[in-house]
């Protein structure tokens, strides 16, 4: 399972991206809301890829936790297959 922390004084928000061999490409999951000081679990499922991503900042966009891998994300809580969302590329860590 993927376990994320929130240890700053503001709320960060989260999305996570993993290879699905079902539909055979990388998925992008959700927006999740961290506050301060609180544990969330996003993937509870058993950790079976040698990769998994996320990318996260905080409230005001003043802190960002971003890597190398780009992938596309809605601005939005989403599900894959909307339509009529804004999106935006990623960095994912």
């Amino acid at each position: 399972m993927l376990q994320f922390e929130n240890k700053t004084s503001m709320p960060v928000y989260l999305s996570i991206a993993h290879y699905d061999s079902s539909e055979g490409m990388f998925m992008t999951e959700d927006w999740w809301c961290i506050h301060s000081n609180e544990t969330i679990t996003p993937y509870a499922k058993q950790l079976d890829n040698r990769y998994y991503y996320f990318y996260a900042h905080s409230s005001g966009n003043n802190f960002e936790w971003a890597g190398d891998t780009e992938l596309n994300v809605f601005h939005q809580p989403f599900k894959l297959g909307s339509s009529g969302i804004v999106m935006q590329i990623i960095n994912l860590k």
